[in-house]
């Protein structure tokens, strides 16, 4: 019999690292296997050589398969193209000669990112990395299990072609940092507490920068030419000397942030947990910021303050408060998405007719008279009890219904059959009541439903194919 092998990435390169050893001859895919990608084959590795398999191929097929798995097995697998391959990714269970045979075996790699609780050490991590040395971008999450430090002191004077860091827990200091700082495009560090903002200057080509517990970094020397930047959790960041080029902008947990001046290019803004932008705050931002198209914020949100960003904004996703009902959006006649929060006097009576996606939540008087927004795609509704689904007029591919008591199997029914272009569907039941996948099968449209009773059952359903 044949394990038929179409695990990407990791084991698909270990495997084809293995080919010479284990005499394997190409083959025809088995039945009900995929095609094999453009450009590669499929091969066949006889059972009497299952044993020469890499470590981690032969506990993958223990753990799939059972522990006689390499005992009267053959082992179908497609092979891609080695070319193909721009971009790894390495999980937790991969180990140093694991990376090596990955590495060779795709030399035209220019992204890695090591996922979380990585086995590598720092001298098996240098050797694979020293057989490229055209990376481009590397990203190294958490719980390594070497002194990351010492890997990038080596990589900084090896690797001239390195231009995106990010990093997980790992304290990134100043003086690794200036080993890349001339040709660093992207710098995302999930812990700055070691970081200072000379160090960041230094950074003079740097376009993206993200810096999470930014204990003491003050942003007041960012580099010019940044496009996009998110600080998060910094006791000194109050957003004065921001950088004019800024086109998108995110600030959570800063208790000195108070707002930003007036930035021509900014396009985004994400502002959360930053209790010094009230009211009159935000409305400020919006008027100096007339060409702004994305908004997110839980700081400062009522009517008035969220007027003045009316005639740009594409996209606003709030966290409103007690009192914020929603009667301003009348004006927002450009928006296209809309996502609302915790806003339990918000009742969706007054929606702008542009909108292709709604998603209300945690909004106890959300029960809009009709749903008519002509352009209206994507509708996710989420604990509203007051919310009844009606037969909704507007042309939905996607429909998310979760704990909504109004809405029950015969209410959805209804809707769905109204709604001939319909593609996806996920309802969860709230209270008695019974519904059967089976009963959407002769919908037209529909490629995949997801139903359940409640959130401790498991989630069924079924896909098929998108028809065109």
């Amino acid at each position: 019999m044949f394990v038929r092998f179409h695990h990407p990435g990791r084991l698909a390169g270990l495997l084809l690292a293995a080919l010479p050893a284990l005499g394997t001859t190409p083959g025809t895919a088995g039945a009900g296997a995929a095609a094999a990608p453009a450009g590669g084959t499929v091969r066949r590795v006889p059972a009497a050589s299952l044993e020469g398999l890499p470590t981690a191929l032969k506990e993958f097929l223990a753990r799939e398969h059972g522990a006689n798995a390499l005992r009267g097995l053959n082992l179908e697998f497609r092979e891609a193209a080695r070319s193909a391959t721009r971009s790894l990714t390495v999980d937790q269970d991969t180990r140093d000669e694991d990376l090596l045979a990955l590495m060779r075996n795709h030399p035209a790699v220019r992204s890695l990112r090591i996922a979380d609780g990585s086995r590598l050490s720092a001298a098996g991590l240098v050797a694979a990395l020293n057989l490229n040395l055209k990376l481009e971008a590397l990203d190294i999450q958490d719980n390594c299990h070497f002194d990351l430090l010492d890997v990038l002191r080596g990589l900084g004077a090896t690797h001239l072609d390195l231009r995106r860091l990010s990093l997980g827990e790992v304290p990134l200091t100043d003086e690794v940092l200036e080993r890349f700082a001339g040709r660093l495009t992207q710098l995302h560090l999930g812990c700055g507490t070691s970081i200072t903002d000379a160090a960041v200057a230094k950074c003079v080509r740097l376009e993206s920068f993200r810096i999470d517990r930014a204990t003491n970094f003050r942003g007041d020397a960012l580099p010019r030419f940044l496009k996009s930047c998110e600080i998060i959790a910094s006791d000194q960041f109050d957003g004065i000397g921001l950088p004019p080029e800024l086109v998108s902008l995110t600030v959570q947990r800063c208790p000195r942030f108070e707002g930003v001046l007036a930035l021509p290019g900014l396009a985004s803004l994400r502002i959360f947990d930053c209790p010094r932008v009230t009211s009159d705050r935000l409305m400020g931002i919006g008027r100096f910021h007339p060409g702004l198209r994305s908004l997110a914020t839980n700081q400062g949100v009522s009517e008035l303050a969220l007027a003045p960003f009316a005639p740009g904004l594409r996209r606003l996703e709030v966290c409103a408060d007690a009192h914020f009902g929603g009667s301003c959006l009348g004006a927002f006649e450009h928006l296209e998405q809309l996502d609302i929060r915790n806003s339990p006097a918000f009742t969706g009576s007054n929606l702008p007719r542009s909108l292709s996606g709604l998603k209300v939540t945690n909004c106890a008087a959300f029960n809009p008279p009709a749903l008519v927004q002509p352009a209206l795609a994507q509708l996710e509704v989420d604990n509203c009890p007051r919310f009844g689904l009606g037969e909704p007029a507007s042309p939905l591919l996607s429909l998310r219904i979760i704990r909504c008591r109004r809405v029950t199997p015969a209410h959805l029914k209804g809707a769905v059959a109204a709604l001939p272009t319909l593609r996806s569907l996920e309802f969860q039941l709230w209270g008695r009541g019974a519904l059967d996948t089976a009963e959407f099968a002769g919908h037209p449209g529909l490629c995949t439903v997801k139903l359940r009773k409640w959130w401790a059952e498991p989630v069924y359903g079924w896909e098929r194919p998108g028809r065109p």
